[in-house]
């Protein structure tokens, strides 16, 4: 036997053993079965009919977190334009620093600086 003659067999058991239970329900138990089936079909409705937490739906959204970031970029390149006739004081200063080949001296000895500085010896 294959296991889709195996599934079938299986299904068609258990039909047959839930008709049969279901004909052996008294009239009081199907009946409360039924108002519970009719309350969870309502309740089920009322859900699909109201919004839920978020009154939009996803595309709109997406295109709402678009649109905010498309400001927030415009918004702060508006506050700082990048470009080649703005260049910033510290940026110049710091050109200078790196341009100077005196600073080099200082930047190749500097964790002896630093060592000196904390050791006893700084003062």
């Amino acid at each position: 036997m294959s296991d889709t003659n195996k599934d079938e067999q299986f299904i068609q058991t258990s039909k047959k053993l839930l008709q049969h239970n279901v004909e052996q329900v008294d009239e009081m138990t199907a009946v409360k079965l039924k108002a519970a089936r009719m309350l969870a079909v309502q309740r089920a409705q009322e859900k699909l009919m109201r919004p839920g937490w978020w009154p939009l739906s996803w595309p709109s959204t997406t295109a709402i977190g678009a649109l905010a970031t498309l400001v927030l970029v415009v918004g702060l390149w508006w506050i700082n334009p990048i470009g080649p006739g703005n260049v910033n004081h510290f940026e110049m200063e710091d050109m200078a620093l790196v341009a100077a080949q005196e600073q080099w001296e200082l930047y190749e000895d500097w964790e002896f600086y630093r060592w000196l500085s904390d050791s006893e010896y700084a003062g």
